[in-house]
């Protein structure tokens, strides 16, 4: 970190996260090995399966296909200019050689994750809005042109048959965060995702179009201050050519049945949190308690699947 200033802000101690304090106004860079959605479209009231929810669709913009190997990490170069009213940070990270796989591509002149984020917070109403652009380069396959020779040979299409080196894939994001009560912990947030579709999913999941809204409640307005409640819902969708592919009996990154009885995939989640310190003097024990419940319509976008309930309950206890 490069200070831009005298003006520093604290910084609490979180998951990932050492205490103190940083400057106001900075640069920063970072290399390493990380994950992509560690830096760009984080959300206060969606960002977290330890403590808020647990659906991949409410803690990032599934349409956002950033660059990671099988296990969600990757190599890469982030650099940002951070101020109290806005900031501006661009990442370059390094693809997979080969769609859901773990060995990644060397050279980043052959294939990289490039993403270009602007967030906005000087409104008087607490509101953050982050904007967010990507272009991926990677040995991707077409969807049009594996229908194509499917055409002509009377076979099933095969995506991945169809990569070639050098292939793009756009896409845009909106993240927006709105405090409403308890210095912020009651809130809402939105999310909206598209990319172009034309290409195969390579590195995150298998959505071209997203949306998802939903609200943190804290529990001060029920006189439980360590308590926190949430509700989020999702609807996503898949580009024309994606969902003829997967019709004509295609595989993809995480999908493909040989049938599609196309409809849009809708979520909805919701959680429960309570947390407690025992006994409380002098506290050495904290423990959360967690029920979930998930409810997809449409799952993998065939109106012939659902609706399918899921339950969780998280349990963390810490000395």
């Amino acid at each position: 970190m490069l200070p831009l200033g005298d003006g520093v802000v604290a910084v609490e101690r979180g998951a990932d996260r050492i205490p103190g304090s940083e400057a106001a106004r900075r640069l920063q860079l970072k290399i390493g090995r990380m994950a992509a959605p560690d830096d760009f479209d984080q959300n206060r009231y969606a960002g977290s399966a330890r403590s808020e929810f647990l659906n991949w669709s409410l803690r990032n913009d599934t349409a956002w296909d950033y660059a990671a190997d099988a296990r969600g990490y990757t190599d890469g170069i982030v650099l940002g200019y951070i101020s109290p009213d806005w900031s501006l940070d661009y990442g370059v990270y390094r693809m997979p050689a080969e769609a859901g796989g773990q060995p990644l591509v060397a050279s980043l002149a052959r294939a990289s994750g490039q993403n270009l984020q602007l967030t906005l917070s000087a409104f008087p109403t607490g509101t953050v809005v982050r904007l967010l652009a990507y272009l991926d380069t990677a040995a991707m396959g077409s969807y049009a042109q594996a229908l194509a020779i499917a055409a002509a040979t009377h076979a099933p299409p095969e995506v991945a048959a169809t990569a070639r080196p050098g292939r793009r894939k756009r896409g845009f994001g909106l993240d927006v965060e709105q405090p409403l009560a308890d210095d912020g912990d009651t809130g809402l947030f939105l999310r909206w995702g598209y990319n172009d579709g034309k290409e195969q999913s390579f590195a995150a999941a298998e959505v071209d179009q997203a949306l998802s809204a939903g609200v943190q409640i804290s529990g001060r307005q029920w006189r439980q201050p360590d308590a926190q409640a949430g509700l989020g819902l999702v609807s996503e969708a898949l580009s024309a050519p994606h969902r003829e592919y997967l019709a004509a009996g295609g595989t993809g990154l995480t999908l493909g049945d040989g049938h599609l009885d196309y409809g849009r995939e809708q979520i909805l989640e919701a959680y429960y949190r309570l947390q407690r310190v025992w006994p409380e003097d002098p506290g050495p024990v904290r423990w959360q308690f967690g029920p979930d419940i998930q409810i997809i319509r449409n799952p993998g976008y065939n109106r012939d699947r659902g609706l399918v309930s899921f339950w969780a309950l998280r349990l963390h206890v810490e000395y």
